[in-house]
């Protein structure tokens, strides 16, 4: 088998899966609306919810005005109130998921769905939402811009950054 002989799509940080055919829809979304009105009812941060009509499993902010700091204390109100859920940062936005559901059970599932074993998939990432994704996939591949903990996941990590790097990555597998 070679890259485009099936097609699937993991999306909401594996909260949603498809392969065109069926669709598999995990995760909390009432215990992540639970997390979100506690980090908003703080008060203490300027919040941009990203595609909030759309999101089905998971709620968003967009990274571009919050600091470390204000994730790190997005992450303290969470712990005070909703065991349930995680907050990751995927360096463009801050997830608020469902501590069940990730990138790797989304990948799992969508084997499911193709009838292909995991470990027979390559994934690509960049930052701590990918980090269970590269560890289910038979091989994980960090890009070369990927944050320390995509890094530590994956078994093969390029030189490159952002798209040139999922192109060394693809040559790396001799898929190009």
């Amino acid at each position: 088998m070679a890259i485009g002989d099936v097609s699937g799509v993991i999306a909401e940080n594996g909260g949603i899966v498809t392969d065109g055919k069926s669709k598999f829809v995990s995760g909390n979304i009432k215990a992540c609306q639970e997390a979100a009105h506690a980090i908003e009812r703080s008060g203490k941060f300027s919040l941009e919810r990203l595609d909030s009509a759309e999101r089905i499993t998971e709620i968003a902010y967009s990274r571009d005005t919050l600091s470390n700091a204000d994730i790190t204390g997005f992450r303290k109100i969470v712990t005070r109130c909703c065991d349930d859920v995680a907050v990751v940062d995927s360096g463009f936005a801050v997830h608020i998921r469902d501590i069940q559901v990730n990138k790797g059970t989304g990948l799992a599932n969508i084997a499911e769905l193709l009838g292909i074993p995991s470990n027979e998939f390559a994934a690509f990432g960049d930052s701590e939402n990918d980090v269970e994704m590269l560890e289910a996939a038979g091989i994980g591949i960090a890009v070369g811009n990927a944050d320390e903990s995509a890094r530590a996941a994956a078994d093969h990590i390029t030189t490159k950054r952002y798209g040139l790097g999922v192109i060394e990555g693809l040559e790396y597998l001799r898929l190009l």
